[in-house]
Formats: structure tokens, C-alpha cells, sequence
């Protein structure tokens, strides 16, 4: 089961010169933009629990300890950082001083690492959300760019589609799903009708056993924008939702589905 990751605005309660800061990790009952919902059950579990601080996700690099405590708003956490420098005044943990100073400056966000242990679907207002009703929170990093867009990629064992390494457009972007495939596929099909394979990287799943067929290409994510294959923020939550069925049941192997 891989990790899922959710970004928060970070909501220090207090920071201090020796690297410690207090804040909410994962605040309960908020719908974010991936339409998920952090249940107050999932508190139990992971009150108490040390895990480590890290930067940009990044498990290579370690700039903290923290202890997470369940609370009224959310999940808490207590967080020290690691500032300790050597006999000649270097700092041992270098990311650690660099994140501080862009912490004490409002310029990083909160963001999770978790694993979804049970969820269900509701629909309210005509509007489906999951409900996170047990997560084990592995980590808690500190962020510059929120990760959710790219997160929502992962959720999907991508069969021939799916790049992360796809730019990301504005979020203020429009998402219109007809012709963004339409433009990918204009920008890659050859006079002979032939599909290039760079276009798989705009969807979640492609049949690639039929690559010269559009319709083995399913739940598009990607536009053409500037005359470069580009993830549109939009596309990747509308085409999320689908494969986890908020629209419609989707049509993916049952292997190829990671929710």
C-alpha cells in the first residue's frame, strides 16, 4: 500500500528560535479540493505517535522529529527541528536551518504522508466525498508547493499512462476533458493515423495493446498548453473522482484501480 499525501495551510500555534513549532498536521472534518475528509476517527491511532519531520517528502531527508497528538481540531503536531551544528559551526542537518527560516517567513505548508486504512463514500449536495475514517499518518512533512495535484496521480497504477513528470499548469486554468484529448491527439498522430506513445502521458490508463486506437485512452489529465503536454490541476481531480467512481463506476481493470 503506498503512501497518499494531503497539504494543509500550515497553522502554527507557536515557533520559536530553537526550531520547535507547533501547528495542525490534518484538521478534522474539512472537505478539501480532493474532496476528502479527515474523519476525528482517525485520532486514536496516531495520538502519541513519533514520526519523522520531513522536507519536500523527500524520506532521504530527515530535518526533524515529531510527536502527534490527537486534539480537538485535528491531528497536532509537536516539532523540533534539528539545528545542531558542529564544532565549526555548521549546521549537521543542512535542509533543516533552510526550512526553518522559510517557516518563520509564512513560505511552507503542512502535508501529510499516510496510508488509508478504511473510507467510505457519501454524497451530499449532490457532491461526493470520501470519507477518511482511519488513516496511519507514516509522516509529516514541511512543503513549498502544495503536492495534492500530484498526489492525486499517484492514486492510480498507471497501465502505459499517468507521468508525474508532466508540468503542472495554474490551478485558475479551465478543465475541458473533449478538447484537451483532442488537442493531444492532434499534436501526436502522424498522417498514417498513428498515435505516439508521448501521448499516453496525458492519460491514467491506456490499453496499450491497441495504441492507435482513442478509445483505449481513458481518463485524460493533460492539455497542450503553449504547445507543451502540461497536467491541468482540474483534469487530474476530475479524472480522479471517476476512477474512484464519484461521477460514474469507472471502467479500469480492477488491478489497474489504487485508491
Amino acid at each position: 500500500m503506498e503512501l497518499e499525501y494531503k497539504n494543509f495551510p500550515l497553522e502554527i500555534k507557536e515557533v520559536n528560535d530553537k526550531g520547535t513549532f507547533i501547528g495542525i498536521a490534518s484538521p478534522y472534518n474539512n472537505i478539501d479540493d480532493g474532496n476528502d475528509r479527515v474523519l476525528k476517527t482517525v485520532g486514536p491511532r496516531n495520538n502519541g505517535k513519533k514520526v519523522p519531520i520531513l522536507y519536500q517528502h523527500d524520506p532521504k531527508v530527515i530535518i526533524g522529529s515529531q510527536k502527534l497528538s490527537n486534539i480537538k481540531e485535528g491531528v497536532q503536531t509537536n516539532a523540533q527541528l534539528i539545528l545542531d551544528k558542529d564544532d565549526n559551526g555548521n549546521y549537521l542537518v543542512p535542509k533543516a536551518p533552510e526550512a526553518y527560516a522559510l517557516l518563520k517567513n509564512g513560505l511552507l505548508q503542512l502535508s501529510i504522508g499516510y496510508r488509508t486504512l478504511d473510507f467510505e463514500y457519501v454524497t451530499e449536495k449532490g457532491q461526493t466525498i470520501r470519507n477518511l475514517k482511519d488513516i496511519d499518518i507514516m509522516e509529516v512533512s514541511l512543503v513549498t508547493f502544495p503536492m495534492n495535484e500530484k498526489a492525486k496521480i499517484s492514486d492510480v497504477k498507471s497501465n502505459g499512462g499517468g507521468n508525474m513528470a508532466l508540468p503542472i499548469a495554474d490551478k485558475k486554468v479551465k478543465w475541458d476533458g473533449s478538447a484537451a484529448a483532442k488537442r493531444v491527439f492532434d499534436k501526436y498522430t502522424d498522417k498514417e493515423g498513428n498515435i505516439d506513445a508521448e501521448s499516453q502521458k496525458a492519460f491514467f490508463y491506456v490499453d496499450t495493446s491497441k495504441p492507435n486506437e482513442k478509445g483505449s485512452y481513458k481518463f485524460g489529465f493533460a492539455d497542450i498548453v503553449g504547445d507543451k503536454l502540461t497536467a491541468i490541476p482540474a483534469g487530474i481531480q476530475a479524472a480522479a473522482n471517476a476512477i474512484r467512481g464519484a461521477r460514474t463506476p469507472s471502467d479500469l481493470p480492477l488491478d489497474t484501480k489504487r485508491l
